[in-house]
């Protein structure tokens, strides 16, 4: 955690660097889980999620993991008392491998979801904002070049890729890459010792992202029946494209106003 956080801040914390696990735990929060959350130096709540697709809703899911950690660290009554606490403050960070190419990195806001108001100046305003950091290999290289367990992770990761291209079977292609990684000493004692859950973690997390692109798919394809099986029942097709959520596609023209 202490060489993550040095190659994504561009620190030096040494390795004794005191170090607090806020990970939630599904157990206790409801379900609720994030990838990892850290404390350091007593200074910096640190959330990491790891994602292979963009969701562009997780400020709002860091705006809960956040609330969840504080509670965990403060959760007794001190928060009443009248003097000011002094706590961390909070970074989101989300580290992104998937296929779709996104720039090195992105800022994801939580303004960016509200319900536009007409309100200009709200009296008070909550904001969140995430960074996404694209940590395929050649992405991000500085980072990359300060931490060797996240550039061997891009390298294994390219590793899959380029052998699901050969065998079109993602299982085989992450077996096949976690017996190359550890030939060639990439973070070769971790796979030696978790091969079989790290193979289980990426098919599943690669064949969920899969599914959704699918689920996508067929989305669309059942929107355009059922706005035909309107339009046949003789409702006019923008009352239909209301009523199935479609929004009309505008071509930009000179003579438009």
């Amino acid at each position: 955690m202490i060489e993550l956080y040095n190659a994504l801040f561009n620190t030096h914390y040494g390795p004794d660097t005191p170090i607090e696990i806020t990970t939630l735990e599904e157990a206790i929060y409801r379900n609720v889980k994030n990838d990892v959350s850290f404390v350091i130096d007593g200074k910096v709540v640190i959330l990491i999620e790891h994602q292979s697709t963009i969701n562009e809703n997780i400020p709002l899911r860091m705006v809960s993991y956040a609330a969840r950690v504080y509670e965990k660290l403060y959760g007794g009554k001190d928060k009443y008392r009248k003097e000011r606490m002094q706590i961390p403050h909070c970074e989101f960070i989300v580290l992104y491998n998937g296929a779709e190419d996104i720039p090195d990195d992105h800022t994801f806001s939580l303004s960016d979801m509200y319900i536009k108001s007409s309100k200009k100046n709200p009296m008070g305003k909550l904001e969140l904002e995430v960074k996404v950091l694209n940590i395929n290999k050649g992405r991000n290289v500085e980072i990359a070049k300060r931490s060797k367990t996240l550039s061997d992770y891009e390298t294994f990761i390219a590793v899959i890729r380029k052998h699901q291209k050969k065998t079109d079977n993602l299982d085989e292609a992450v077996k096949l890459a976690v017996k190359e990684c550890i030939k060639r000493s990439i973070l070769k004692g971790f796979l030696q010792t978790h091969a079989t859950e790290i193979e289980d973690m990426i098919f599943g997390e690669w064949d969920s992202a899969e599914e959704l692109k699918v689920a996508k798919e067929e989305g669309k394809k059942e929107g355009v029946i059922e706005l035909a099986r309107l339009i046949q029942k003789g409702v006019p097709l923008p009352e239909a494209m209301k009523k199935l959520g479609i929004k009309p596609v505008r071509k930009n023209s000179k003579k438009e106003s």
